[in-house]
């Protein structure tokens, strides 16, 4: 039999991503959305494999989402489960089952939870990043005058029209997530030729996963490391190994993933300049593109604090998973340390008279427009988000009832 495994409802995906970064958090490395090979050579449905070592041991597991619970699903599992040689399975179902049918599953290591269940486990039992939001210099009244007035970097080629052919809706501040890590890593030194060991934090806007810095004009995307949030589970399994071994040839990654197109992912990977070309078919990990490179977390130290200084503000959690983000860190140095950093942009609306909208990014501690994260953003998933404070905008909705005292300028 195959299982119906493919749950109808959003929570079911929000929650395996969820379990997902506990496991990750905890130390499992974690495989998603793949059929799994057991050692009769039998592909089984198990939605996520995570394993890890503890002390002289492994521990392996599975996760199963099933819309309903019964007798033979149960069988399914229990076989699959023996199998494949994990020691739990999870099984996250919209069917509770009968208490009589939980205990035994219990007791063969199986785990059913309904959605509702893990929810409430996962909401009081998961640890959650250090959090920080970083104060806006620039205050929103300031940034609708710089628009209105064209003294925004970035807005010349649309600005003058203001007046005459287009108007500014409105302006809302958004706290747009950075996934930060402390890491010790090799880069170039003051001469291209020298390579220095530092111990840095490194971050990544948490829409796509796309590497990013502080410049004059404020935030800024590096484009050798972008979207890195999209890429595989199976591609970051063999960045992983190819860290751990150092340099390894093409054929050498075939014998060892044997369940992965080695070549594709190896173009991938190359594409994402994440590993480099020794010579022929031999590979090894790239130098990462840190040199000179300056961290919105250390730079605005001063300006961050622990909660939301902004009552009117919209905040936009990460849509990436910290914990991918984490394992390709760890191909190019020893993570030390992760928190997650809000960053102040504002959302600016101008619309054409009687036609489309045009949306703008303006960086809160720099009142400059961030042109590059635009294009970043609206390929992402986070778009999604963003076009609903848009339509919010556009249609003068606001949550907000008055503007807070404005910070002192840097």
């Amino acid at each position: 039999m195959e299982l119906e495994y493919k749950c109808r409802d959003p929570q079911c995906y929000e929650l395996l991503e969820k379990i997902k970064r506990v496991l990750e958090d905890s130390g499992f490395n974690v495989k998603c959305n793949g059929r799994i090979k057991g050692v009769s050579g039998s592909y089984w449905d198990i939605n996520c494999y995570f394993e890890a070592d503890y002390r002289i041991m492994k521990v392996a597991g599975g996760i199963v989402l099933t819309q309903t619970i019964d007798p033979s699903i149960i069988e399914y599992i229990y076989t699959a489960k023996n199998d494949i040689g994990l020691d739990k399975v999870i099984v996250l179902t919209r069917s509770k089952g009968s208490s009589d049918l939980r205990d035994v599953a219990e007791k063969l290591g199986i785990l059913i939870y309904t959605l509702e269940e893990l929810q409430e486990e996962l909401e009081a039992e998961r640890p959650g990043l250090p959090t920080y939001y970083i104060k806006p210099v620039i205050q929103k009244d300031i940034v609708e005058e710089k628009i209105r007035e064209g003294r925004i970097r970035g807005l010349k080629s649309i600005i003058p029209l203001i007046s005459r052919k287009r108007e500014l809706i409105g302006v809302r501040l958004l706290y747009y997530p950075l996934l930060c890590y402390k890491v010790i890593v090799h880069v170039h030194g003051r001469e291209e030729s020298t390579i220095v060991t530092r111990e840095m934090e490194v971050c990544f806007e948490g829409g796509s996963g796309s590497l990013v810095s502080l410049e004059s004009h404020g935030l800024a995307v590096i484009s050798e490391w972008g979207q890195l949030g999209e890429l595989e589970d199976d591609a970051i399994d063999v960045l992983t190994h190819i860290a751990e071994i150092g340099t390894v040839s093409i054929s050498q990654l075939k014998e060892h993933f044997t369940d992965i197109d080695v070549d594709i992912v190896i173009d991938v990977l190359f594409e994402y300049g994440l590993i480099e070309r020794v010579g022929g078919e031999i590979y090894t990990i790239a130098k990462p593109p840190l040199h000179n490179y300056k961290s919105p977390a250390t730079a605005l130290r001063e300006l961050m604090v622990d909660e939301n200084p902004v009552e009117c503000s919209t905040r936009l959690d990460p849509l990436i998973d910290p914990g991918k983000l984490k394992r390709i860190v760890e191909a190019i140095g020893a993570v030390e340390g992760q928190t997650l950093v809000y960053y102040p942009i504002y959302i600016g609306v101008i619309r054409e008279n009687g036609g489309e909208s045009l949306t703008i990014l303006i960086d809160g501690t720099t009142g400059d427009r961030l042109e590059d994260l635009e294009e970043v953003v609206k390929d992402s998933i986070a778009m999604k988000k963003i076009d609903i404070i848009i339509e919010e905008i556009e249609e003068s909705i606001s949550k907000c009832v008055s503007e807070p005292a404005r910070p002192p300028h840097r």
